[in-house]
């Protein structure tokens, strides 16, 4: 929708944010990156400050995914600016500890980023899914790698049990 470069569809991008902020993480990076697309479009000034804090202040996958977008997108010094560094350090301090991982805290036993997750769980598209079944999807995929030492790619191509 965002890449037919309608100025109409931000509103709905933007309805679509806030309908999803909290049940959808994995469809939030791209949401994000298609507004703030838009919005440099036609001019307007960025609102990814205003989406990645209501993603900091939403659920743990969401403010996982959060700390991801923020470690993708500003690892250039040049970009970051102070709401960045606030961000990414109160995600650091976060009581999930995958989401202080992905945020540049160390910690043990971690094997996946959000990314790898998003690309390898299994979902048709259209079809909600819920966050239970995202975390039991996580920690499977986590465990194997743990304990078999196989990739990513490995375990998925033997079939990973997680239901």
């Amino acid at each position: 929708m965002g890449k037919m470069c309608f100025e109409e569809a931000i509103p709905w991008l933007q309805n679509t944010f806030n309908a999803r902020v909290g049940r959808d993480p994995l469809l939030l990076p791209d949401l994000v990156f298609e507004l703030d697309w838009l919005f440099g479009i036609y001019g307007l000034p960025s609102r990814e400050e205003q989406y990645l804090g209501a993603m900091v202040d939403s659920g743990r996958f969401t403010r996982w995914v959060a700390a991801a977008m923020l470690t993708e997108r500003f690892t250039d010094k040049n970009r970051e600016t102070q709401w960045v560094e606030t961000l990414r350090d109160h995600l650091r301090d976060d009581v999930c500890r995958w989401v202080r991982w992905e945020a540049g805290k160390e910690e043990s036993g971690i094997l996946l980023n959000f990314d790898t997750v998003q690309i390898c769980f299994p979902r048709p598209d259209m079809v909600d899914y819920q966050n239970p079944q995202l975390d039991a999807f996580r920690e499977s995929l986590n465990n194997e790698m743990r304990n078999s030492g196989l990739s990513v790619g490995v375990i998925l191509e033997k079939g990973l049990r997680w239901h």
